[in-house]
């Protein structure tokens, strides 16, 4: 069974792992620990939601952002979206249409052969069956798709701890799959002949996983402490093996363990404890494989990549679980292709819906890069579109399909199919464009960059399609249609929207021999909100044995919850304030059971998260845990 929805754990067979940045003699050279989340390339703690996206959060949202953020320069840690990419796009293609999880091997896949879009261009929800039905994201993916991916392998767990940490150490993070659900819980012990880990004690951390199997789930490495101690054989002593742990950022949001991330011990990746016996340690139920289970996946992302041939088609199927889609290449003379290309999106996947998600047959274009194939190519080339539907009663539909070669000035039209739409029922059909000298007129190809495409309204946009081209010809006219009942004329025009929604607006341009193309940009306008929180007050504390009551005045009537902060007394002062739980709204009082033993340090915060605001700290309840 897949990844994920952390009910069930397996794995599909994966290519093996490139060897370590790290010679074995240069281990030593490691530093004692190393937190790539805090680098500007990784993204947000996030949640996942309700569903079994696991998979995708682990490969996409974190491991993909981070690594093309890093070989790119970018910055995620902020939470533009535009720099970060979106778990919905791998995991509603890679789920065959059912909320049950996902293999790592399908989401590295789509990687490799699609590249994603941003969370902003197909951002993320609880829907796990809509595709991304816009072509340009389509097509903007295919610029990050990364080189490779592979394992480090758990056959020798001391020598993987090493590989992790080499990977770690060079600047980059891994995934994993475990039983989340039969991890055990402890708490980072504060080992007093140093101070490297003071920041920590007390952060939860586990200790091993049980053999119960539950809860199969991925999760993304990102860092690792050689300082941190976890009593494990609760002696009150350090003993050898019970110091170091890996850092794990988890999709469950910021109020899961220690503000969204987990400590790991070393020892728990072993398969059997390296820590001395006592009378509670060793556990009798510790699972055989160690946390990590079969290891752990690394992904090389690229610095740059430009496609060199596209391939833009057209689709109607009702179900597209029964369809699959594949490039070809070979020579005028071929009516099928000598050499193919297979896709990991629109290969018998999805289930039986629609390409939106629901049961009505829609439309939907696709882009799929060429490039693996270019070296194929000759002077006069056959490129292939491969139709294949395996089911009789719902045919598939080919409504167009278009060649572009890309250089540095953009995509160009090559050729478009010209006897279309074509169906195919239950069989297999090829349908291509022959790259020759051309001696017909070669249409245009609209452009358009729009600024800005969302905004509060009166929303004040500027289009400019004056990178539309026309490859033999010139472009004699621009037509806009802005979406909203109005349009326009020219190369470059400016238009205001009022109204909230979104709005598709097109651009048409017209050549000297009346051949003529469209494309369109997507424009959302919203209506800026207003709305504020009142911060709650009389925050009051009550300290007893082993937990702290607090109570507060609700202010608000529109919150959604409540935020609990705490800051403990520790070494002659207080800790910063850590969010240790979030209650729902209209609740007004707390029990903190975790509070550890001496004086501590309340603030409550009122939260809404549809409308991405929170209320300012109540007052400060200081209270004694004895």
């Amino acid at each position: 069974m897949p990844l994920g929805w952390e009910s069930a754990y397996a794995y599909k067979a994966v290519s093996a792992y490139p060897e370590s940045e790290l010679s074995l003699d240069q281990y030593s050279v490691l530093p004692s620990s190393v937190d790539n989340s805090l680098l500007s390339a990784f993204p947000p703690i996030r949640s996942q939601g309700s569903i079994g996206s696991c998979v995708a959060w682990a490969t996409t949202y974190y491991q993909f952002t981070y690594e093309t953020n890093l070989a790119r320069g970018r910055t995620a840690s902020n939470g533009d979206n535009n720099m970060i990419f979106s778990p919905k796009w791998t995991y509603n293609m890679i789920n065959n249409g059912v909320d049950a999880g996902a293999y790592f091997s399908d989401a590295y896949a789509l990687l490799l052969k699609h590249g994603a879009a941003s969370w902003s261009e197909f951002p993320y929800d609880k829907n796990y069956l809509e595709w991304c039905l816009n072509q340009s994201v389509w097509r903007n993916a295919i610029n990050y798709r990364p080189l490779s991916w592979g394992q480090i392998y758990n056959s020798n767990t001391t020598q993987m701890i090493l590989d992790l940490k080499a990977q770690l150490a060079n600047g980059h993070i891994l995934v994993f799959g475990t039983y989340v659900y039969s991890w055990v819980m402890s708490y980072v012990t504060d080992d007093n002949l140093t101070y490297e880990d003071d920041a920590f004690v007390g952060q939860k951390i586990a200790t091993y996983m049980k053999n119960t199997k539950l809860g199969g789930h991925a999760m993304t490495i990102v860092g690792y402490n050689d300082n941190i101690w976890c009593d494990l054989n609760g002696n009150k002593v350090v003993d050898p093996g019970e110091k170091g742990a890996f850092k794990i950022a988890n999709s469950w949001g910021t109020s899961d363990w220690n503000g969204g991330f987990r400590w790991v011990s070393y020892d728990a990746l072993y398969q059997s404890s390296l820590v001395s016996a006592s009378s509670t340690w060793p556990p009798t139920d510790r699972s055989a494989t160690g946390i990590l289970m079969t290891g752990a996946y690394t992904l090389t992302a690229r610095a740059s990549y430009e496609p060199k041939v596209v391939a833009e088609f057209t689709l109607s199927h009702l179900k597209r679980g029964e369809l699959a889609i594949t490039l070809g290449i070979g020579n005028t003379t071929n009516i099928t292709p000598y050499w193919k290309w297979t896709p990991e999106a629109l290969y018998y996947s999805g289930g039986n819906y629609a390409f939106d998600g629901t049961t009505s047959i829609c439309n939907a274009t696709f882009v799929f890069d060429f490039t693996d194939l270019v070296n194929y190519a000759s002077n006069s080339s056959r490129w292939f579109l491969e139709v294949n539907d395996r089911v009789s009663g719902n045919p598939a539909t080919v409504e167009s399909y278009r060649l572009y070669k890309v250089d540095t000035t953009g995509d160009s039209l090559v050729g478009a199919c010209s006897n279309l739409p074509v169906s195919v029922d239950a069989g297999k059909i090829y349908i291509w464009i022959d790259d020759m000298p051309k001696t017909e007129n070669v249409a245009p190809t609209a452009h358009v960059i729009a600024n800005p495409t969302s905004g509060y309204a009166p929303l004040a946009v500027s289009f400019d399609g004056s990178g539309s081209t026309d490859p033999d010809g010139k472009i004699v006219s621009y037509s806009w249609d802005f979406g909203d009942g109005n349009t326009g004329t020219g190369a470059t025009v400016a238009h205001t929207y009022t109204e909230k929604g979104t709005y598709t607006a097109k651009l048409t341009v017209k050549d000297d021999k009346g051949a003529s193309d469209t494309t369109s940009v997507t424009v959302t306008v919203e209506i800026q909100s207003t709305v504020s929180l009142s911060p709650p007050t009389n925050l009051k504390a009550t300290g007893s044995v082993g937990y702290a009551t607090l109570t507060w005045t609700d202010n608000s009537n529109n919150e959604e919850g409540f935020y609990i902060e705490r800051a403990v007394w520790y070494k002659n002062k207080y800790t910063a304030y850590v969010r240790i739980a979030a209650v729902g709204p209209n609740i007004t009082s707390f029990v903190d059971t975790t509070a550890p033993p001496g004086s501590c340090k309340y603030r409550v915060q009122a939260f809404n998260t549809s409308l991405d605001i929170v209320s300012a700290y109540s007052n400060v309840a200081s209270v004694r845990v004895k």
